[in-house]
C-alpha cells in the first residue's frame, strides 16, 4: 500500500500543479463566479409526509365510501381453506 501511495502522490501533486497553472492562465478580470441553484430530489415518502392534512381527510373520505378499499372485502369473497382441494 505504501508503495502505491509513494507512486500516486507525486503524480497527483503534478496534476494539481498543472491545473492551478491552467486556472491562473485562463483567469481574467472579467471572470465572475456563478452560483447555481441546488437540485433537491425528494423521495416519495418525503413528498407524502409533506402533504397537507386536508388531503389525508379527502383520502379517508374517499376510502370510506368505497367498499373495495376495505382489506376485508377480498377476504370475505375468498373460498375458505377448508373447502379447498388438496394438491
Amino acid at each position: 500500500m505504501r508503495r502505491v501511495q509513494s507512486q500516486v502522490r507525486p503524480a497527483l501533486a503534478q496534476l494539481l500543479a498543472a491545473g492551478r497553472d491552467r486556472v491562473q492562465e485562463l483567469a481574467a478580470d472579467e471572470t465572475h463566479r456563478v452560483i447555481s441553484s441546488v437540485a433537491l430530489h425528494k423521495t416519495m415518502g418525503t413528498k407524502m409526509s409533506e402533504l397537507d392534512s386536508k388531503y389525508d381527510r379527502m383520502l379517508d373520505a374517499a376510502d370510506s365510501t368505497n367498499p373495495r378499499a376495505d382489506p376485508n372485502y377480498y377476504l370475505s369473497k375468498a373460498t375458505p381453506l377448508s373447502e379447498g382441494t388438496p394438491d
